[in-house]
């Protein structure tokens, strides 16, 4: 979800800005699409805010401002072999139709990549029983087809919005065990222990607390891209590395939180021009802007928001804040001198925990006195020769957030106990733990979004909405002065690393839109659009034809020739 979702784009608010132009507050992937569309800007030859433009393919005023030290998150274990991820690790939908995945393909980011379709599974139960692999087989797929019915359910008309994916599960299973008349009481045990296994990944998949939470919406509203989940070393802080290089390095600033954003207002600059934002940072430090592109996560949004924003956000838009989905995805590290699992499976393999005394009808309540009942299954990195011998755990809700309060040596006598339990084997203790803090992380306080049973797909589009929508008539810039963009924005790819890229290219071409089509209106009504003046120069557009006000061909962005008139 959010780099952001996260584990596929955990979120991480940073500060960004275009200084005395645009500013942005914002995660590292929602920054890269805006700064995609902008680095587009030097060829076509267009810009869409007050003094950033591209002169001779230079962009000017350009400043990062990050409150961590790093835009992508990477965790040491090993010295000189053992680095993981702690955000996002996945392409989602590894095909053309995906734009992280075209990038990585273009910045040739793929020759290393594995696909994680055809993961095998080693599932144990908690009475150290390894069960068959036809048997994991069988029930897999009885819960993708589950899963099945309750997309189905979500596509037809007039289904009730506020229906969960929980109980759209229950009644499916309900139905299914009608059918286990002749199973004994450990089979049906284990049937059931394993479905909720499953329940467990979902909630992993959506960063929920239990899918009693989350809308069938989910299903009608997210698209899924074909092609599977891909994995490739270091992978998007190679992508980001690769898209910033253009910036210069003195224009990045790092560790520079925001404390508070003031618009609608008439700051002052030195010069005596007058901006509608004023960006406050908690060193102190003042940056005036005419727009505002805001990519912090939703958790920071629903804590912070009212504080934030200053006037307050409306209400509108408060309320989508307060009732979107959001929760916390956690990962558990484990490294080992050698391993203790089987290493001739395959090269994907998950060890799956089934708790034989747990069934779907139970419920995911939180249960924190038993956090590691929430941990369903340990991945094996793959290759051994890349990462060493490492396991990686999924964990997610409140346990996850429990768990990010223990301490080392509480984790690790635990994730032993644990797996001693359900293997039987004599597991010795990583010589080497990390867990992910998604949710302690302030600028973050979870890892991404999804459709609550409070929520709709709407409240995806209000959230995204910029503010104001209207400003003076000769005044362009006074319109558009809150942006929003990041994966929680995103309707069709909310929580993912593809839907956070893809709305920050969206913001960059409101902008792009609104000053284009701005100032060709204004020239049409004979009025002199008083905008700054590096816009002027730079926006190259065509308004000799009064009934169209500005030209776009059906060539390739790069191939673009756009002309002006003053």
């Amino acid at each position: 979800m959010p780099l952001n979702g996260g584990i596929r784009n955990a979120a991480r608010i940073s500060g960004i800005d275009l200084h005395d132009s645009l500013a942005m507050v914002a995660c590292p992937l929602d920054v890269e699409g805006a700064l995609l569309l902008v680095i587009d800007l030097r060829v076509d030859k267009r810009c869409p805010q007050s003094n950033v433009c591209a002169v001779n393919g230079i962009l000017h005023h350009w400043e990062v401002c990050d409150p961590r030290k790093a835009v992508c998150s990477l965790r040491l274990l090993l010295p000189g072999k053992s680095v993981v991820a702690e955000g996002a690790q996945y392409i989602h939908g590894a095909s053309m139709k995906n734009p992280i995945f075209q990038l990585a393909k273009e910045f040739g980011l793929l020759e290393q990549a594995h696909n994680k379709s055809g993961t095998e599974w080693s599932v144990f139960t908690n009475t150290q029983k390894e069960l068959s692999s036809d048997f994991v087989k069988q029930i897999r797929n009885l819960f993708h087809y589950i899963l099945s019915r309750a997309y189905i359910q979500s596509q037809e008309k007039g289904f009730t919005k506020a229906k969960s994916i929980g109980s759209a599960y229950l009644e499916e299973i309900k139905k299914l065990i009608t059918n286990w008349t002749g199973d004994s009481t450990n089979l049906r045990s284990q049937k059931l222990g394993f479905l909720n296994m499953m329940m467990k990944e979902d909630c992993v998949d959506m960063a929920s607390n239990d899918l009693n939470g989350v809308s069938l919406q989910e299903y009608s509203e997210y698209d899924y891209i074909e092609g599977g989940n891909l994995n490739s070393p270091r992978l998007f802080c190679k992508l980001i590395s690769n898209l910033v290089e253009v910036i210069p390095r003195e224009k990045l600033l790092l560790e520079k939180p925001v404390k508070q954003i003031l618009w609608n207002g008439s700051f002052k600059s030195e010069d005596g021009t007058h901006y509608p934002v004023r960006v406050v940072c908690e060193d102190g430090e003042h940056i005036l802007a005419d727009h505002i592109i805001v990519t912090a996560s939703l958790g920071y949004l629903k804590a912070e928001a009212k504080a934030f924003f200053h006037p307050s956000l409306p209400e509108e838009k408060l309320h989508a804040i307060k009732n979107m989905g959001y929760g916390t995805t956690d990962k558990v590290y484990l490294e080992y001198e050698v391993p203790f699992w089987d290493q001739d499976i395959g090269p994907e393999q998950r060890i799956g925990l089934v708790w034989e005394d747990e069934t779907p009808f139970s419920g995911l309540k939180p249960n924190l006195a038993e956090w590691w009942r929430r941990l369903y299954s340990f991945d094996v990195l793959q290759p051994a020769e890349r990462y060493g011998h490492i396991l990686l755990g999924w964990i997610s809700g409140r346990e996850a957030e429990f768990m990010e309060t223990l301490t080392e040596e509480e984790l690790a006598s635990n994730l032993t106990r644990i797996l001693r339990q359900f293997t039987g084997k004599p597991v010795p203790r990583p010589k080497n733990l990390y867990i992910t803090k998604w949710f302690s992380n302030s600028y973050t306080q979870g890892s991404y979004s999804h459709i609550s049973i409070n929520s709709t797909g709407d409240m995806i589009d209000t959230l995204a909405e910029p503010l104001p929508q209207e400003g003076g008539d000769r005044y362009p810039s006074k319109k558009l002065q809150l942006l929003f963009a990041g994966e929680a924005t995103h309707r069709s790819y909310h929580s993912t690393t593809h839907g956070a890229l893809l709305s920050g290219q969206r913001e960059a071409d409101r902008l792009i839109d609104h000053y284009s089509t701005s100032v060709c209106e204004l020239t049409e009504a004979g009025h002199a659009p008083k905008i700054r003046n590096e816009v002027r120069n730079m926006l190259m557009l065509s308004c000799q034809d009064s009934t169209q006000y500005w030209w776009k061909t059906s060539t390739p962005r790069k191939n673009r020739v756009f002309t002006t008139t003053n």
